[in-house]
């Protein structure tokens, strides 16, 4: 028994379920705070400026605005790639 009264696997089971539930929270909070540049998001994407400013004008990718200056998470990006992800086709 643990000094809290809980059977000791059970506590390590819960510290388990702890760390991995704070680890999955770091990588949201790390994946929502990478920021790229316009730039950036061109290269990463291989499409030109004009194509990336379509994107966000026809509300293809999401983007983040501060004065005139645009901003892409890495999450904006981690949602266009999921929305428009094909599947492979079965042979």
């Amino acid at each position: 028994m643990h000094e809290l009264g809980y059977p000791k696997n059970e506590m390590s089971e819960m510290a388990e379920n702890m760390k991995k539930m704070l680890s999955h929270i770091e990588g949201l909070v790390n994946k929502e705070y990478k920021v790229f540049s316009t730039e950036e998001m061109q290269k990463v994407l291989g499409v030109s400026k004009k194509t990336l400013s379509t994107y966000r004008s026809n509300g293809v990718i999401g983007f983040s605005q501060i004065d005139s200056k645009i901003f892409f998470t890495a999450a904006d990006l981690e949602e266009f790639l999921v929305k428009y992800h094909k599947k492979p086709f079965n042979n």
